[in-house]
């Protein structure tokens, strides 16, 4: 099981996340949504969702949290705000990306995962014309595959879907690496670091890098 520090700023922190209880939870909620859909007719709203997760918590805070014994939840809160019309993407899909001197990078959707989403492994591809997507795909990858956000993913901003090639057998030779999954676009900050274009870097950044 992977784990990472919940504040990836402070990776001294005692408090981790992990991808199986990631997985857990994101089971939870699609068995509340499909609940809510089965018997109202509709998926629940977020608030729906986080005070359903409240009730639930404030009533076994006692035996599944270390705070338990002489704390009680008051309050949990949630934060929404309006997003451009969402990427849709999907396995095998070509990514484009700008490192920091302003080429191109591209990356590839190798899988998808029903818990985790969809996981992308970035191609040895500094400054390749976005034309030749074949000469691309035929490129080692200089970052792992490794699980993205999928927020990433639909924010056109981030990676841009270009193309598709259809997965094949030798795809699955790549390299993968950590199981976990970050808000910021650590697969793009690694593809940096690896050319020499960033000195940024996060925590177990070398697990990522294709050596």
């Amino acid at each position: 099981m992977g784990w990472e520090p919940l504040d990836l700023e402070n990776p001294k922190t005692p408090e981790v996340i992990g991808d199986e209880p990631f997985d857990e939870m994101a089971d939870a909620i699609e068995k509340i949504a499909s609940v809510y859909q089965d018997e109202i007719g509709r998926k629940p709203s977020v608030n729906e969702l986080v005070t359903t997760f409240k009730k639930a918590l404030a009533t076994r805070i006692d035996d599944v949290t270390q705070e338990g014994e002489d704390h009680e939840l008051v309050s949990t809160k949630f934060k929404l705000k309006k997003i451009p019309k969402r990427q849709k993407y999907q396995l095998g899909d070509i990514l484009k990306g700008k490192l920091a001197n302003g080429e191109n990078v591209y990356a590839r959707i190798f899988e998808i995962h029903p818990g985790m989403g969809p996981k992308i492994g970035v191609y040895d591809s500094k400054g390749l014309d976005p034309k030749n997507i074949d000469e691309i795909v035929d490129k080692p990858l200089v970052v792992k595959i490794i699980p993205i956000h999928r927020e990433l993913l639909q924010d056109r901003s981030e990676w841009l879907v270009i193309d598709n090639r259809p997965i094949s057998r030798a795809d699955g030779k790549h390299p993968r690496g950590p199981l976990v999954i970050c808000g910021d676009n650590n697969h793009l900050i690694a593809a940096n670091y690896y050319y020499g274009l960033s000195k940024q870097k996060f925590l177990d950044i070398d697990e990522w890098l294709v050596e």
